[in-house]
């Protein structure tokens, strides 16, 4: 029986910490930290309830330009069973540094926030970074397999590449036009605010980014988070016309067997690419094999995704036409690839997580370009000795020091 729209079941597993924010902040007047937990509040509200005398006392001290002693009135008039609209998870680091800081002038002690409901500002995965993600992968794959050969315009602007690659003259035949995907609830204490820090294989060098981030807990970090949703295919579109236009409703119809074996091959490669470039013989190659053998043992209807925030360009841009520009001391440069990554709590790469298609089988496996062999921890490395380093604490970034003497900054590449 013909279905205008078809929908298929997708079950995802976070493998390592995303963060996907709003570019919204969580500041002093609108939150505090008590007890490894993140309260924030409206302050209207707060301010509604208090005394008259209380409200003047504090817009006396917004006057006098204290942000002190504001914080001193705001943490001792706050209540966090009347007040707080919601918690987040802090790290024990950051909810100590809190502690430490709070008196301290130059400190603005910001937060970065995961996607939310605005209504009960509970914590979402938004459908638009799955298609993102999901579009990526499709047009790298189209370039390849038909092996298109960009004009100069397209390879400058993003729009023009879409354009030639998935053969639409107007926004309104974009083929993803037919692809819907809604906004996915994730629990409400499957985040936690930790610290992005920047490592630099080629300096071994990992720096703290100053970012205070809230980001979903992880497989790797030993909290592993599920989602489920809908990936819906509005099969309606498929070879119609638009009435008295001669033009099709969409320029190309993907199935969901041609979008599961893109991001099978593009994100797979992506991984193993990333694992040899960046984190082999590294104090993160044990993190990063194992998700390489997660990717290793995808079934024929999981696939990678690379979502949200410090996900590296590599991950969001087409191979075949990708240009990093990448600062240094002489100035922005074009590459092929970046020169650093960046680690959740100094540990983790970020972006990861496993999806399933139910019912969907790819007609590619992971692991058939030749280019990219597969990865594991069982395979012996080459070049480098492994050196793999731990502080033992949990929350803590991975100690680089005794690299130093081993792996001198001379002829490394």
């Amino acid at each position: 029986m013909y279905q205008p729209i078809k929908s298929i079941s997708i079950a995802g597993t976070f493998l390592s910490p995303v963060h996907i924010g709003t570019g919204q902040e969580i500041d002093p007047f609108s939150s505090f930290i008590k007890q490894d937990r993140l309260y924030y509040f409206e302050l209207s509200s707060v301010l509604a309830r208090l005394p008259d005398a209380e409200r003047a006392a504090f817009m006396k001290l917004l006057g006098e330009g204290s942000l002190v002693e504001v914080r001193k009135f705001l943490a001792a008039r706050v209540d966090q069973r009347q007040d707080a609209i919601g918690s987040i998870a802090v790290a024990p680091d950051i909810a100590a540094e809190y502690a430490g800081k709070i008196g301290d002038q130059h400190n603005q002690l910001i937060f970065q926030p995961f996607f939310r409901n605005g209504h009960n500002f509970k914590p979402l995965l938004p459908g638009s970074s799955l298609k993102g993600a999901i579009r990526t992968a499709v047009i790298d794959a189209l370039i390849r397999e038909r092996n298109i050969n960009l004009s100069d315009r397209a390879k400058r602007d993003p729009r023009y590449m879409e354009r030639e690659v998935l053969g639409h003259q107007d926004i309104d035949q974009d083929p993803f036009k037919a692809l819907k995907c809604a906004d996915i609830p994730l629990p409400e204490d499957g985040t936690i605010i930790q610290r992005v820090y920047n490592y630099s294989e080629r300096r071994e060098k990992l720096t703290d980014l100053g970012l205070r981030i809230e980001m979903t807990k992880s497989l790797l970090d030993g909290a592993a988070l599920h989602f489920e949703g809908l990936l819906d295919f509005f099969e309606g579109y498929r070879g119609r016309t638009i009435p008295n236009r001669d033009k099709k409703a969409i320029s190309l119809y993907l199935t969901p067997a041609e979008l599961l074996s893109a991001c099978r091959y593009f994100y797979a490669n992506n991984l193993r690419e990333e694992h040899e470039r960046f984190y082999r013989d590294s104090p993160y190659e044990a993190t990063s094999a194992r998700l390489l053998q997660i990717g290793d043992e995808l079934g024929s209807d999981e696939c990678l995704l690379r979502l949200g925030r410090f996900t590296q360009a590599e991950s969001k841009s087409i191979n075949k036409y990708r240009t990093v520009k990448v600062r240094g001391e002489g100035g922005t440069r074009d590459m092929l690839h970046g020169t650093t990554r960046n680690l959740a709590a100094g540990r983790y790469p970020m972006g990861w997580i496993k999806l399933k298609f139910s019912g969907v089988d790819a007609t590619v496996r992971p692991g058939t370009d030749d280019n990219h062999p597969s990865v594991t921890r069982q395979t012996p490395p080459t070049g480098r000795r492994v050196i793999i380093t731990d502080t033992g604490k949990k929350n803590a970034p991975v100690d680089l020091s005794r690299l130093k003497d081993r792996f001198p900054s001379r002829g490394r590449r």
